[in-house]
């Protein structure tokens, strides 16, 4: 961006944004999609001084240094960042997984680590991060027989490493502050990440980065990143057994399915958007989707959701039940389902009303949403799709604002 460029400034509309052209700055890069068509990051030991126009000193000399323009960071397209025919953002990320999934499952990252028979993984992340990372969990676990823990990022301290361990940091940003914070001091071999932003933060603390290609996502609610970190989390699992377990049209398929339904589910949505608690259940690969659900269901419906493992009900929450709690309950083949029909089973006794997701016949709720099914490890990706349309109409009808859901922000840089 030369100087010529820089001091003209105008204005240019479309129907969502006003651009003015010239030097603009932000914690995330993403933040300057639609207000920069390419960016240039500031890197460390660095101090950017703003004046007339900008410039970059070093923060140690004070002498100037130079924006790498020849190399942006990212170009941007401008196009990307209209909302089309969709009311919100988030919506129209949510009809974006196909394509997503489709683009990303074309062969895997080159730099997918040589495991070597770790002990176990350390996974670290915050938010719809970590409860990707725990069905990442449960993939090494009972595909690969490799043992892992899932930490909250702003709880780990480093200082705990253990040179046996991998170490997996999850970040859409890539610029989130636990993260980067959980993984700085450790040694770069040993960390392995995924996010969805090249040259990011985090990419400078691994040695083997893994990008999701999920694409600008501006909903602050993650949704397409979401199910494209856990299916490149897959991709990776099948790459560690040397084995390919992926059937890709079919997922695409069955997600495709559920979008088809969502008109019946806002008729769902339409009869309990009015409660203002939800238990949300799952077994087995579904209690990170549970997780995952109530999460969207706080962050864009400003509604208390908690989510457990079915089973763990009845052992204190079951005393919550009562006409004013509805349920969300994830039933799956596979998934001891017949235990969780119990767990209906025990909600209904109690007056309890009932929002089942399954892929199964024969369970009995208040209100059945049926997906279709795909192999138990892939069935997650389809099904957290049906979470994030419930959340979506349940805030729509709220009358919330979605895309920019109150004191949250997109990147946790803080």
């Amino acid at each position: 961006m030369d100087e010529s460029f820089v001091d003209k400034m105008c204005t240019h509309t479309d129907d969502d944004h006003e651009f003015v052209f010239g030097n603009h700055i932000a914690s995330d890069i993403h933040a300057l999609s639609g207000y920069a068509d390419q960016a240039c990051r500031i890197i460390p030991k660095q101090i950017l001084v703003i004046e007339v126009k900008m410039k970059i000193k070093d923060y140690i000399t004070l002498r100037k240094t130079q924006l790498d323009w020849e190399n942006p960071v990212m170009a941007f397209d401008i196009r990307t960042t209209n909302k089309g025919k969709f009311e919100h953002y988030m919506l129209k990320e949510i009809y974006e997984q196909p394509k997503c999934l489709t683009d990303m499952s074309g062969g895997v990252c080159p730099n997918y680590i040589q495991v070597s028979q770790p002990q176990r993984f350390v996974i670290l992340a915050c938010g719809s991060s970590y409860c990707a990372g725990l069905l990442l969990k449960q993939y090494l676990s009972r595909i690969c027989g490799i043992g892992a823990v899932v930490e909250y990022a702003s709880e780990f301290r480093n200082n705990d490493y253990d040179e046996s361990q991998y170490y997996i940091a999850i970040s859409q940003s890539g610029e989130t502050k636990d993260v980067i914070e959980s993984i700085k001091n450790l040694p770069k071999h040993r960390v392995i990440t995924f996010h969805n932003t090249p040259h990011s933060t985090i990419t400078n603390h691994a040695q083997h980065n893994n990008n999701i290609q999920a694409g600008l996502e501006i909903g602050v609610a993650a949704t397409k990143t979401f199910t494209s970190t856990c299916l490149r989390m897959w991709h990776w699992v099948e790459w560690i057994q040397h084995e390919c377990y992926y059937a890709q049209s079919s997922l695409i398929e069955a997600i495709e399915s559920i979008l088809d339904m969502s008109d019946s589910i806002y008729a769902i949505a339409q009869q309990i958007f009015q409660y203002n608690h939800f238990l949300v259940l799952g077994s087995g690969y579904h209690y990170p989707i549970a997780l995952e659900t109530a999460l969207k269901l706080k962050e864009v419906a400003y509604v208390h959701a908690e989510a457990m493992p079915a089973a763990e009900m009845k052992h204190g929450p079951l005393a919550l039940i009562d006409p004013n709690m509805p349920s969300i309950v994830f039933c799956m083949e596979g998934d001891s389902h017949e235990k969780i029909a119990h767990n209906i089973d025990e909600i209904k006794s109690r007056h309890g009303k009932t929002i089942v997701i399954t892929n199964i016949d024969g369970v009995e709720a208040d209100w059945i949403i049926k997906t279709p099914k795909v192999k138990e490890h892939l069935q997650p990706i389809v099904s957290v799709v049906v979470g994030q349309l419930l959340s979506y109409h349940i805030a729509s009808l709220r009358c919330c604002e979605i895309d920019r859901p109150r004191n949250l922000a997109k990147s946790v840089t803080v």
